[in-house]
């Protein structure tokens, strides 16, 4: 567990060294795997998303455990049907156990693909028993549900001996994610476009000596929030820029309509407070969906009566974070209410309580976003340890912003 106490004096001065960003490295590490390539990366995050991937990948012997690693879990699922695993266990935490991948598979086994499921249907565990038919030249599948199925199979594309066309069904979540991806393989010379509702992936094969991975602007969002809600001092993080490929740099103005402004400089970009609150707040994320517990705790922490749109696809995250920052921000006074099953609102009625008690849910994204409670009473959080899904040093970060007051201790 971990304590922190509250905050007494807001006021943020520093410079943060965010981690690389895992979502281009789990890009990186898939194109590498399916090209057969050495690669020298440079600012590979020490996230444990990237190091699970990396291990599985490189590793062909014991069983492949994801955890609770969902974008990892999903491009694996398309390398093993390409290339085979010699029917290698694949599973992951029971949480992992019940996030969707039953869309992926079933484009898989389309493709020619087969699985031999070991408890349920189109679920974990299972292995992979056939590998796909790499004359496959064209198939369907939802655009709807995550957009992780997509970059999946666009990432082994280029190793199908026609390429392939991808038809999306229903509208798309998460897009900026599939765009980034399309960059990545255009960069390094596969060619991949978008036309008529379909990615085209041309054959061919990845390009590449050296990748320097940028930092991470999902990881930036934190400390948005903690600026946001301190309103004092500046903040210079490093390695962030303007011309990004993530689609989560999209926070410059989700949070300069929250009153922080940010300044790109050489290396990095600063922030700080400049103007009041607004009145009230209105947001879709449907294309930025993990910016959602910090911009929502952001909200909640300065009370500030908000509607978010964009929310379905929350619930089959690490946890169901519409659910989980519910219940952590009871005790901030905030009452949240689903308008319909895509959009929910936010207002508020008591005063926060002395001392809160906040649950991750295993969820790496929940326990950073709530750790700004902290400016309205102490915390105690149920598992530090949780955020090495992404950000392993966000304590530390935090500690040397504040001085000191998270603080691990005996459950």
């Amino acid at each position: 567990m971990l304590k922190i106490d509250k905050i007494q004096h807001a006021v943020l001065n520093g410079s943060i060294n965010l981690p690389g960003s895992k979502s281009i490295a789990n890009r990186f590490l898939l194109m590498k795997a399916v090209a057969g390539a050495e690669l020298d990366f440079v600012n590979l995050p020490n996230s444990n998303d990237v190091k699970v991937l990396e291990k599985c990948l490189e590793s062909e012997d014991g069983a492949c455990f994801f955890e609770d690693a969902g974008t990892p879990l999903r491009f694996y699922l398309t390398y093993a049907a390409l290339r085979g695993n010699n029917e290698r266990l694949i599973d992951g935490f029971d949480r992992l156990r019940e996030r969707p991948i039953k869309p992926l598979l079933e484009a898989l086994e389309f493709c020619g693909a087969e699985f031999n499921y070991l408890e349920k249907a189109y679920s974990l565990p299972l292995k992979v028993v056939k590998t796909l038919d790499k004359d496959t030249r064209e198939l369907s599948i939802s655009a709807g549900v995550s957009s992780q199925f997509i970059s999946a199979l666009m990432l082994i594309a280029p190793y199908l001996n026609n390429g392939l066309i991808i038809r999306l069904k229903d509208e798309m979540r998460s897009a900026p994610y599939v765009k980034m991806t399309m960059v990545l393989m255009n960069q390094h010379g596969v060619r991949c476009e978008y036309e008529d509702n379909a990615i085209v992936v041309g054959a061919g094969q990845y390009l590449f000596d050296s990748v320097e991975i940028e930092s991470d602007w999902s990881a930036a969002a934190f400390f948005y929030n903690l600026m946001a809600v301190g309103r004092k001092g500046e903040l210079f993080m490093e390695g962030l820029n303007q011309d990004s490929i993530q689609g989560d740099n999209k926070i410059v103005d989700y949070y300069r309509a929250l009153g922080v402004q940010t300044d790109f400089e050489l290396g990095g970009i600063r922030i700080r407070c400049e103007g009041d609150c607004p009145a009230n707040f209105e947001l879709d994320l449907r294309d930025t969906p993990d910016v959602f517990p910090a911009l929502c705790s952001t909200v909640v922490a300065l009370r500030i009566p908000s509607v978010f749109k964009g929310v379905r696809n929350l619930r089959d995250k690490e946890s169901d974070r519409v659910e989980a920052m519910a219940n952590n921000s009871k005790s901030m006074g905030a009452e949240f209410k689903m308008i319909n099953e895509d959009e929910l609102s936010i207002s508020f009625g008591s005063m926060p309580e002395d001392k809160i008690a906040i649950q991750s849910y295993g969820d790496h994204r929940i326990a950073m976003a709530c750790s700004v409670y902290s400016v309205a009473a102490e915390l105690v959080i149920d598992s530090e340890e949780v955020v090495s899904k992404s950000f392993p040093d966000y304590w530390e970060a935090f500690n040397r912003l504040y001085g000191n007051l998270a603080k691990k201790v005996s459950e």
